[in-house]
């Protein structure tokens, strides 16, 4: 088996340290198993050598520290920035289907591709990262349209909402973005109770404003240090 590396900026964060040590555990035997571009072809089967639980690779997709596709691959986010192979070592994944759904931040760890991409254009962020786009004057209508009918639906966020979110409520985009992931998850396992909660945007937001008021996320990051964990996500 070739040797994994495993970065302390992923697993000595927070987010990693406040998830259960099972599902910890899990993580670092998913990092042993997967192949040179950190694909894993069975983790459940994984998940049952280790006598873990389903909600241990629940929680790591809800944190998104694996994504998910809909064979049962995963595959780990930041495995570029846990671990660097030279090219005469390096084997491409078998899953190269997969691999084509995904792209690498600058920081070296996996988005998605296509749900990105879609976000971007819809929302005028442009293709190269920016985190404050400039927008001229003939996309203004169109992008307030769309915003508008995302904030009015069970749609997912889009960039601009979760940083509007961010901003006005003084909370690091990283715990939006992690609330986000589980209001999302809670639709796709049909555990989001739509009568009550009528969009995924002010429920977003009023979910972070309370958790905000009973001190369970931090203020904004104003460190380089924390600034560079916020960019991982």
């Amino acid at each position: 088996m070739p040797r994994r590396m495993f970065n302390t900026e992923i697993v000595g964060s927070d987010a990693f340290l406040e998830m259960p040590v099972s599902s910890q555990a899990l993580y670092f035997h998913l990092g042993m198993y997967a192949d040179d571009d950190g694909f894993i072809s069975s983790p459940k089967k994984i998940l049952r050598s280790m006598g873990g639980s389903d909600d241990d690779l629940r929680i790591l997709i809800a944190k998104r520290f694996v994504l998910t596709f809909e064979n049962g691959v995963v595959v780990i986010k930041h495995w570029k920035i846990n671990n660097y192979l030279r090219n005469d070592r390096y084997k491409e994944t078998r899953y190269l289907d997969e691999k084509n759904k995904l792209y690498e931040k600058e920081n070296g760890s996996y988005t998605e591709k296509g749900e990105i991409l879609s976000l971007r254009s819809t929302s005028g962020i442009p293709k190269n990262n920016q985190r404050y786009p400039s927008i001229d004057k003939n996309s203004i209508d169109k992008n307030s349209i769309e915003t508008e009918n995302s904030k009015n639906s069970l749609c997912p966020c889009n960039d601009i909402e979760l940083q509007e979110i961010s901003e006005k409520l003084l909370i690091p985009i990283t715990a939006v973005k992690e609330k986000h992931e589980r209001i999302l998850e809670m639709i796709k396992v049909g555990e989001f109770n739509k009568k009550k909660y009528k969009t995924v945007y002010y429920t977003l937001k009023s979910w972070l404003d309370l958790d905000k008021k009973r001190g369970y996320v931090k203020s904004k990051p104003t460190s380089e240090r924390e600034k560079f964990m916020e960019d991982l996500t």
